[in-house]
């Protein structure tokens, strides 16, 4: 785990954005979405960047995804993905707070760091003094004083099954509260993770409490920290940040003579991605924004691309 201090740095003004999954090099990867998220942070003049993992596709070939039709010709190299990763980045390079390794990259941990390359390449086309600092797959992020927070990439699937809409989106939100909340962030006011591909967001959870001595009164829990710096994990918030990943592209069947060139066939046929291959929930096209003001977070709300 990295620990990435950012006090006396960061304004006490703040919003922080958790960067999503972009998988760089797949046919699915929503351009626009991309572009739509460079925009919003872009405009933010309080706006500041966390890289949460998975930009690059990194799917070579002989991997059980890798499918011609699909990765080929799309920065289908691992240093041509973190190229175009690093020159769709650029206009808000000078805005990230640290860079995480996702998965996806850590495939070619063998031949090439692919993170270091796009922190390099991203620091140096958006004229940054320093490096953008890397996080690996964990970090611990020293925002301000009193405003900690823990990032991770992730693994693993949150996908309730529950009946009603609602209820699943809850009962998500839940399970990543539960999945985090034994990592070594327990004097972190926020802990997230990327990964998978959903924007949630388990807020804090006061509860009613009756106080008194001769007389009672209602009141609620509020935050507090103890002298040690643990948070207890109700003050908390738990939350995981989206994609731009469309994993189902939609294309139109053109009429073909029936006497059609196989290859060509072939080409139309190839279109199904491995997402497709294997039932995977729509990817939620969205990121998280933690909001800092007088050094304290304040709120974390979800942004809709």
């Amino acid at each position: 785990m990295f620990i990435v201090d950012c006090r006396g740095i960061l304004p006490q003004t703040s919003n922080i954005y958790l960067w999503p999954d972009m998988h760089e090099g797949f046919a699915g990867t929503a351009d626009k979405k991309v572009g739509r998220a460079v925009a919003i942070v872009r405009a933010d003049k309080h706006a500041r960047v966390i890289g949460m993992g998975d930009a690059c596709e990194s799917c070579f070939i002989g991997h059980p995804y890798y499918k011609k039709a699909i990765h080929a010709g799309r920065a289908d190299t691992a240093d041509l993905q973190c190229e175009s990763v690093a020159k769709k980045l650029a206009p808000i390079g000078q805005k990230f707070l640290a860079w995480l390794d996702g998965n996806h990259e850590e495939r070619y941990t063998e031949t090439t760091d692919m993170s270091m390359n796009i922190v390099s390449d991203l620091s140096g086309r958006s004229n940054r003094k320093e490096l953008i600092p890397y996080g690996g797959r964990t970090a611990k992020i020293l925002l301000t004083d009193q405003a900690k927070i823990y990032v991770t990439h992730g693994s693993g699937v949150v996908n309730s099954r529950a009946g009603d809409p609602e209820q699943r989106r809850v009962n998500d939100g839940i399970s990543i509260r539960r999945k985090l909340r034994d990592l070594p962030r327990h004097d972190c006011v926020v802990t997230a993770m990327a990964h998978i591909h959903k924007v949630r967001i388990s807020p804090p959870q006061t509860k009613l409490a009756v106080v008194g001595e001769r007389k009672l009164r209602q009141t609620h829990t509020s935050f507090m920290r103890n002298d040690d710096g643990y948070i207890p994990d109700e003050f908390c918030w738990y939350c995981s940040t989206g994609g731009v990943l469309a994993g189902y592209p939609a294309k139109t069947w053109e009429p073909m003579p029936a006497d059609a060139d196989k290859e060509d066939i072939s080409k139309r046929r190839s279109l199904t991605t491995y997402v497709e291959k294997a039932n995977y929930s729509v990817v939620e096209m969205g990121m998280i924004c933690i909001e800092i003001r007088k050094g304290v977070v304040i709120n974390v709300k979800e942004i809709t691309l």
